[in-house]
């Protein structure tokens, strides 16, 4: 995402999305902020979906929809 795009996205769905970006776990995002599990859920959603609006082409390499938000992190 570029700048201009990351700035469609509330202050929380851009600590989701560092968090996440890091490695995070949804488990480590939501005891990392204070959140429930699905709140960080609803926040990932949010952020696929406002990239897929934006590039719809790019939301996944394969187009089949976006990528899984649950990562596990390699630390």
């Amino acid at each position: 995402m570029a700048d201009s795009e990351l700035d469609r996205l509330s202050s929380r769905e851009r600590e989701v999305t560092r968090l996440i970006a890091r490695g995070y776990t949804c488990r480590e995002c939501a005891g990392e902020l204070f959140i429930s599990i699905k709140t960080v859920e609803t926040h990932v959603s949010a952020v696929l979906r406002k990239a897929a609006a934006v590039q719809p082409q790019r939301a996944h390499p394969l187009g089949r929809g976006p990528p899984s938000p649950v990562a596990r992190p390699t630390r």
